[in-house]
């Protein structure tokens, strides 16, 4: 099968580039053609179609732009010519069967879901962010999560400046909402929406979404590549691998579509493999967060926790955004210099190196996640997991089964976990886990993600195609 799989970004910016290239890996190596079509870009990975790539569109270019720049700019967020003209050459010259769009909004413009219809292509696309309801992609107002836009009152958006607190830049977006939902109705020509979570499919269906045109396909981790990384961190030994039949007693795992038995994990002890009856009860030198640097996800709050602290514990942030060089200042005003760093970004395998000698991972973000790769990560690595109680993270955690949840933004809650877990003298000695507990905790975790495998994100993908080819 072809497969036009279309992103605005082709190298790796963030989790859904993530997710993109996977996929593309993971078709090409079920022996499909996969056709890329995104935006030319000095980062871009090489691709023999980079031909029919448009021309670069970015709006965050210069501090004070020339208003005939931005009028430019502003007109492709409704429709991007260039786009739409090197698509349609690359639709005559390949012939795909399918398209496969993941994040389209802006750069190349909900225009080139018209081409492809009219080149009666099937269309497909996973919803990475909120921007079919919310026109300002993050269901989130700068403090909080956010629907007032639901129901097609784009008009919110506007009034309550949520795009950089710009009257202008809300103006335009407001306007794209309504031209393309409502007057062109372009999104109504995606034949399938993929969710990546149930709570991206209940927000949307909740804003009026036909739900008959959404499926809930989650991501997948590559466990393959960690495999062996995992079995020399994991100190109680692990879960047999998942291919691993007779180990597995015939893969009997929980069904991740089981929330109950995933999220609580409720499965008989596994044998103590070769685990030290000994094992250490001392706390490891850090905690963790990784992930964009930016004011959604919340790590103003994390550093607030930790000055909250019954004792000072030690923190590496590892990232890269926007709020990069204010949350050093915010370190400082905190008086945090010596338990807290900001590390920058890392990738591959020193990434994976300073997850597995982490404490804990820490998923602080005050807007609702669609899919939080950071979250899964940790916990296929079988980290303690404390997280927001927001967006599509609830669909694998279950506070003090297999993860902790707490109150998003509210840094209060955040440092009485952290309490809990990590100074119980100082807390509440009775309510203290033992070791046994986080053992427990650290098993149920990776049973919960261990059906997020290629193979069967490949099956459920694959069903889709074929239902609309």
């Amino acid at each position: 099968m072809k497969v036009l799989l279309i992103n605005k970004y082709y190298y790796l910016r963030g989790g859904s580039e993530r997710y993109f290239f996977d996929l593309k890996n993971l078709l090409e190596n079920n022996g499909h053609t996969v056709i890329p079509f995104s935006m030319k870009h000095e980062k871009n990975e090489r691709s023999k179609y980079d031909k029919y790539f448009s021309d670069r569109v970015e709006f965050e270019t210069s501090p004070s732009p020339s208003l005939i720049k931005i009028g430019i700019n502003g007109f492709k967020i409704f429709y991007n010519r260039d786009a739409v003209q090197k698509l349609e050459k690359l639709i005559r010259d390949e012939k795909p069967d399918i398209a496969h769009l993941h994040n389209i909004a802006h750069q190349l413009s909900p225009g080139i879901i018209s081409v492809l219809k009219k080149n009666n292509i099937p269309i497909v696309q996973t919803m990475h962010d909120y921007k079919l309801i919310c026109p300002a992609y993050l269901l989130f107002n700068g403090n909080n999560e956010c629907r007032a836009c639901s129901g097609g009152k784009y008009y919110n958006c506007f009034f309550k400046k949520c795009v950089k607190k710009s009257w202008l830049k809300s103006f335009i977006v407001m306007c794209e909402a309504y031209l393309h939902n409502q007057i062109l109705k372009t999104y109504g020509k995606v034949d399938l929406f993929i969710a990546p979570t149930g709570f991206v499919k209940d927000a949307c269906v909740e804003a009026g979404v036909s739900e008959a045109k959404i499926r809930v396909v989650r991501g997948f981790l590559n466990l393959e590549i960690r495999n062996k990384s995992v079995k020399e961190s994991c100190r109680d030994g692990g879960l047999p691998r998942l291919e691993d039949k007779e180990s597995c007693r015939d893969g009997a795992l929980p069904r991740l579509e089981d929330k109950e038995s995933c999220r609580d994990g409720a499965l008989p002890r596994l044998e103590e493999d070769e685990e030290d009856e000994n094992q250490k009860s001392e706390i490891d030198d850090y905690l963790l967060y990784f992930g964009r640097l930016s004011v959604e996800k919340g790590v103003y709050v994390l550093l607030d926790a930790m000055s909250k602290m019954d004792k000072k514990l030690k923190l590496k942030i590892v990232g890269d955004g926007p709020e990069f060089f204010n949350l050093k200042s915010k370190i400082k005003n905190l008086k945090l210099e010596d338990n807290a760093e900001v590390l920058g970004y890392m990738q591959g395998r020193e990434l994976q190196e300073i997850i597995q000698e982490s404490n804990a991972v820490i998923v602080p973000s005050i807007c609702p996640e669609s899919m939080c790769y950071s979250l899964l990560e940790a916990m296929s690595l079988g980290k303690i997991v404390i997280a927001s109680r927001i967006g599509g993270m609830r669909d694998f955690i279950n506070d003090g089964k297999n993860g902790f949840l707490f109150k998003p933004g509210d840094s209060g809650d955040l440092a009485k976990k952290l309490n809990l877990l990590f100074c119980p003298k100082e807390s509440d000695p009775f309510l203290a886990l033992t070791p046994l507990d986080i053992s427990d905790i650290s098993r149920r975790a990776r049973v919960c993600v261990s059906e997020l495998t290629p193979e069967r994100h490949y099956e459920e993908i694959m069903r889709i195609y074929n239902r609309l080819t």
